[in-house]
């Protein structure tokens, strides 16, 4: 019996090693291009509470260009995204997330700091569904209180590459 517990610990470790670098991978590629980001090392919990609400519909529903768009869930697809979001409430991003880019992790208790830099960005961990093809993700940057913008999208895996599939959030100051 302690040998199986010990084998669902270990099984349970690779799993979670194995999602946060699906996670830094997606975040690599996304910002990749840039020289140096300034980003928050936590999502808000105002942000992560308007993600929670769009999440835990049946289906999923484009704004904007893509308001004609739905998405199913699954009610484990539902679940699963919202135990995500719930721990990202306490998720600190690593000072070191980004391989070739100077990645500057700020408290968002220090903006006053570092109003400073352009932009300060903040992001999710990037949740995958349905065997890695679909991906939700929210990102958005700051650069003081009246400008800024943040969007939540569904990603879709074509060709090796994620590719914006649903505008789901967005906001603009």
């Amino acid at each position: 019996m302690k040998a199986i517990f010990i084998l669902l610990l270990i099984l349970c470790f690779f799993k979670v090693k194995g999602q946060n670098k699906d996670s830094e991978q997606f975040i690599n590629n996304f910002y990749k291009g840039n020289d140096t980001i300034v980003y928050f090392q936590i999502i808000d919990k105002f942000t992560l509470t308007q993600l929670e609400k769009i999440v835990l519909k049946d289906s999923l529903s484009g704004i904007f260009e893509d308001y004609d768009k739905k998405f199913s869930l699954t009610r484990s697809e539902r679940s699963q995204i919202k135990q995500e979001l719930d721990q990202m409430q306490k998720y600190h991003w690593s000072s070191k997330l980004f391989n070739k880019i100077q990645g500057i992790a700020v408290d968002p208790d220090s903006i006053n700091k570092n109003l400073g830099q352009n932009k300060i960005v903040t992001f999710s961990k990037p949740i995958f569904i349905r065997e890695k093809t679909y991906c939700l993700f929210y990102n958005g940057y700051s650069c003081g209180s009246r400008c800024g913008q943040g969007r939540f999208i569904l990603y879709k895996r074509m060709h090796k590459k994620w590719v914006p599939y649903i505008i789901l959030y967005k906001w603009i100051a």
